[in-house]
């Protein structure tokens, strides 16, 4: 299994043309969201308003809201950690998600989420046959958008609690496509990120063989490497050293909670790096 955040593609030509993988579509009541570690659809929690979804929603693979996003949202303190989220646009009803929806961009929302720079890229399906030619967000009909921050801005709300999501405005494409690119080089710097020793203690990680265990710690914290509904007999990883083309296999050392990223250092070289995600499914590796 592909993993869908790290394993597809950005799209066939980003910033411009992107590719959305669907995690809600407008019939779902229930908040699904990928599981970083695994890749696998998960609930995240039940809506707690009677509001659908107005639009398909996921987000964009390869991509990372850190420091380059918050940079570009006045009053943001930080990124919110997460892959780019996306609204497609489409005149023909989608019910399915974990689908691929290539898109194009047209403009965003502004979503402020507890400090947090919490993007909303709105896209239309590409060759959709109503929306073939807008191309800008002032080109869809404004009660769209409007549905849209109305959505995102109550859509946490617990009653007899305060808000603390707020719709801080709408941008056009032009500012959307600098947002896609900066969640593109932060997704680059994420996976270079050099692992954090200031964080807990190195916990002991099951691998499910017998009597066998994997100690690591990435970036963010420490993960299973692999789902537990196949697990391997003895872990292993392709490291790839960079601009060399080598490869070898080795057990990883390291792995990024936030990602499900297994880092590892090649003994030939003080400054191998893997960038691959261990497969949850079928006991192999993603190149990245």
């Amino acid at each position: 299994m592909v993993h869908p955040w790290h394993g597809l593609e950005v799209g066939r030509k980003p910033p411009e043309h992107v590719n959305a993988h669907i995690e809600i579509t407008p019939y779902d009541l229930i908040k699904y969201e990928v599981d970083k570690s695994t890749g696998y659809l998960r609930v995240d929690r039940p809506q707690p308003t009677f509001s659908h979804p107005p639009a398909l929603y996921g987000f964009i693979p390869r991509t990372y809201c850190g420091t380059r996003v918050e940079a570009l949202f006045p009053g943001a303190d930080r990124g919110d950690g997460d892959p780019l989220d996306i609204c497609v646009i489409s005149e023909r009803p989608i019910s399915r998600s974990e689908v691929i929806v290539p898109a194009r961009i047209l403009g965003g929302i502004q979503l402020l989420d507890r400090g947090e720079a919490d993007d909303k890229v709105i896209v239309v399906l590409e060759g959709d046959h109503v929306w073939r030619n807008a191309a800008d967000l002032e080109d869809l009909p404004p009660i769209l958008v409007e549905r849209l921050q109305h959505y995102f801005a109550t859509y946490k709300l617990v009653p007899g609690a305060e808000n603390q999501i707020s719709v801080r405005g709408v941008c056009g494409r032009g500012h959307a496509l600098v947002v896609v690119e900066a969640a593109i080089e932060d997704y680059k710097d994420l996976l270079l990120r050099p692992r954090d020793r200031s964080g807990p203690p190195e916990k002991r990680l099951e691998t499910g063989g017998p009597g066998r265990s994997l100690w690591g710690r990435g970036a963010l914290g420490t993960i299973p490497l692999r789902s537990s509904l196949t697990p391997p007999a003895r872990p292993t990883c392709t490291w790839q050293e960079p601009g060399a083309g080598r490869r070898t296999t080795a057990r990883p050392r390291s792995v990024n909670t936030s990602t499900g990223l297994a880092f590892g250092r090649h003994s030939t070289s003080s400054h191998m790096r893997a960038d691959v995600l261990m497969s949850p499914a079928g006991g192999s590796v993603v190149p990245m």
